[in-house]
């Protein structure tokens, strides 16, 4: 019973780091799509 309450806080803990952590995510990912052109995108994918 103790262990699943303690994977319990890791995954609200990691969560949390998640929710601080994609603002700043985002901001990187637009300013990296703003410089990235479509057909290179289109050919790492």
């Amino acid at each position: 019973m103790t262990e699943g309450s303690g994977v319990r806080t890791v995954v609200v803990s990691s969560m949390r780091v998640a929710g601080e952590l994609a603002p700043v995510l985002l901001k990187h990912v637009a300013s990296f799509e703003t410089v990235d052109t479509p057909a290179t995108r289109s050919q790492a994918l």
